[in-house]
């Protein structure tokens, strides 16, 4: 474990963000055709939403992998610590919020619904993209919930003797039946259905990073691979090449399981297929960040996974309210590697103003009270 702990470092954890921002971004540029406005189609587009639309998606596993793997490791998992991560995220996402709101409304883009408004004040909605103030942030309050059930379990089972196999059965198996389960009790409120279906998806790949930091999975892997191929080049860039290609092709052809259990209220089960990859995933990318020299790329992509939670935020602009406005501009170099990295300059460059902002907001509040 200790050995684990010093290969992984901020740096990596950075790093890896960083890539699972790229992939998201990608995800939401060039796989949702339907997105975009009349004037910006591309025949490209449709070879990306057919290929790429699942396997762009593990950015959300990765997110989620990180999330338990960095709770384990984590020297204080008490409720203080998780009040605090709540509060810093819920900041960030209020303050964006509220500008955008009243800017909205002081143009016309947005009639107010206070129905609506107040369940996106919480990361909820009823509708989907058009019309959203903030769109695709429906992880924040499964972020959340996520480190509530983390904290308030931990102690609990930490202390029970549990082997490898009845963890994954316990906290990543059994839980998907739970919130099929709730999602079923809440099929007529689609904001609450779309929350469990959410935690139905995602949260075993929290678990499966919890579980990989609590075994030292990475270790146990790299050692495999490093004891059975002793050349370094097939270890370190041949492997996590051919793992990070099969899981692409796996997430396209395969990308989950629903299982009808007829005459159950737990029913359909969905079973995303991106947990059993998502360990493997982000091993290579683990991996490849030990093998990339170049400095300035190894900057920017940190530069993405330490600016993440504000870049998720942001790039929600060009698919909101605001999209006849803002696509204009991310489209603007009309060919998708460009816009790519366009599209990922602004939002960092916008996400390190709001940062400044924010600190700004807190420093006159604090010389007020």
């Amino acid at each position: 474990m200790k050995k684990e702990n010093n290969i992984f470092d901020k740096e990596t954890f950075n790093f890896i963000k960083g890539l699972a921002v790229i992939l998201l971004f990608f995800h939401h540029f060039f796989t949702f055709p339907e997105f975009y406005l009349p004037k910006f189609y591309y025949p490209e587009l449709q070879f990306y939403a057919k290929y790429f639309q699942f396997s762009s998606n593990l950015c959300v596993a990765m997110f989620a992998f990180l999330t338990g793997y960095g709770f384990c490791f984590s020297d204080n998992k008490s409720f203080d610590h998780f009040l605090i991560k709540a509060k810093k995220i819920l900041i960030v996402y209020w303050f964006l919020y509220f500008i955008l709101f009243f800017f909205a409304v002081g143009v016309g883009l947005y009639v107010i619904n206070y129905k609506e408004a107040i369940l996106e004040f919480f990361g909820f909605r009823d509708n989907s993209v058009d019309g959203d103030i903030i769109t695709f942030f429906w992880y924040m309050p499964f972020y959340l919930a996520v480190l509530f059930i983390l904290t308030a379990t931990y102690s609990v089972f930490s202390k029970l003797k549990s082997v490898f196999i009845t963890d994954v059965i316990i906290f990543a198996i059994i839980p998907v039946f739970l919130f099929s389960f709730l999602c079923n009790l809440a099929s007529s409120c689609f904001w609450i259905k779309r929350f469990f279906v959410d935690l139905e998806l995602w949260f075993p790949s929290v678990i499966i990073g919890f579980i990989t930091a609590k075994y030292g999975l990475f270790q146990l892997l790299d050692d495999a691979f490093c004891n059975t191929f002793k050349k370094p080049f097939v270890t370190s860039l041949f492997i996590p090449s051919a793992l990070v290609a099969s899981i692409f092709y796996g997430m396209y052809k395969l990308p989950g399981i629903i299982y009808n259990l007829h005459g159950f209220v737990f029913s359909p089960i969905i079973w995303n297929m991106s947990t059993c990859y998502i360990l493997f995933l982000v091993y290579s990318s683990a991996k490849f960040y030990e093998q990339l020299r170049n400095k300035s790329i190894r900057y920017i992509i940190k530069e993405f996974g330490k600016y993440s939670l504000y870049m998720w935020l942001i790039h929600g602009i060009f698919f909101n309210v605001f999209k006849y406005y803002t696509q204009p501009i991310l489209f603007f170099p009309k060919y998708p590697l460009l816009i790519m990295l366009w599209g990922l300059g602004i939002c960092l460059f916008l996400s390190k103003v709001l940062e400044a902002a924010i600190k700004k907001a807190n420093y006159y509040k604090n010389r007020l009270l």
